[in-house]
């Protein structure tokens, strides 16, 4: 019984040795512990596969390194992430991904869809303090995919605990681009979920997705932000500043009109002005008007 014991530990001991290379990339140290464990444990099917594993990877990385510099090539690695391979040796390769991307230009605009990106990359290697200042560096680069980043952002925020600051984001991307939310990925369980609870209102589909800022606002967890509207004229003068068009999607159109109703109603105290946005928020949408005068009611 003490030798099985011994034999198993020597294994064990020698399968974390591996682990540890595999981390680094240090692949010809690791083939070399695993090997050492299969001339004495020959059928052990786990240990074969990986061997079998670190062989096809040391290849990719041999090429990768003789290959012309470029995104492409880092994407090439991270495309076969998805297949099988020991876990050391899989956050060994997104570090090493990470690394490489930093060395691009402008590193913070590099994405390819859905999640090609350093600050996606290094949510899953659990370092979010990071990936938050990426997603916030892409934002402020410009990236095309502002609705795709600003919910990136607001997960990265969430999972740092700054749980208003996150919904900001997700308000933010919804209302500028709501259909590249990616809503099976969103970490807030709040937000996440409010497509499934407008279904009971009738809601559903991409109109669902474009009214949550309304509903999000009815329901307490998005605040109004930055009054995009203040001190225009009132609806129809000339100074209007919301240009209703089929370009402008009724939903964002109507979280203006809410911003701008909220702030006659709670700052200027412009009775007149508010009868005409009202009315004009009704014929928009009935029902979401009739929600929002229950809860300024309520």
């Amino acid at each position: 019984m003490q030798l099985d014991l011994f034999l198993d530990n020597r294994r064990i001991i020698l399968g974390n040795l591996a682990d540890e290379h595999l981390r680094n990339l240090e692949l010809d140290e690791a083939a070399g512990l695993y090997d050492r464990i299969l001339a004495e444990w020959p059928d052990d099917a786990t240990v074969v596969s990986a061997r079998r594993n670190l062989e096809s990877w040391r290849n990719r990385l041999q090429r990768f390194h003789s290959s012309p510099s470029g995104a492409e090539r880092i994407y090439a690695l991270f495309r076969n992430l998805n297949e099988y391979a020991p876990a050391s040796l899989k956050a060994g390769l997104r570090s090493f991904i990470i690394e490489q991307l930093k060395l691009e230009p402008s590193p913070e605009l590099i994405f390819i869809f859905p999640r090609f990106h350093v600050g996606c990359l290094l949510m899953e290697t659990g370092r979010t303090v990071e990936a938050e200042t990426w997603f916030a560096s892409a934002l402020d680069s410009g990236i095309p995919e502002q609705g795709r980043f600003f919910a990136y952002r607001g997960d990265a925020l969430f999972v740092k605990g700054e749980t208003d600051a996150a919904r900001e984001c997700y308000r933010d991307a919804l209302l500028l681009a709501p259909l590249e939310v990616d809503f099976d990925h969103l970490l807030d369980p709040t937000v996440r979920e409010m497509p499934i609870e407008m279904e009971e209102e009738g809601l559903s589909g991409e109109d669902a997705i474009r009214w949550i800022p309304v509903w999000g606002w009815l329901l307490g967890v998005f605040t109004l932000g930055a009054n995009a509207v203040d001190g225009i004229p009132a609806v129809g003068g000339s100074g209007w500043g919301i240009q209703e068009s089929s370009e402008n999607s009724s939903p964002s159109l109507w979280f203006e009109f809410l911003r701008y109703a909220e702030r006659l109603r709670t700052v200027q105290r412009d009775d007149a002005e508010l009868v005409r946005i009202r009315r004009r928020m009704r014929e928009l949408n009935s029902f979401m008007f009739g929600r929002y005068m229950e809860k300024i009611r309520g």
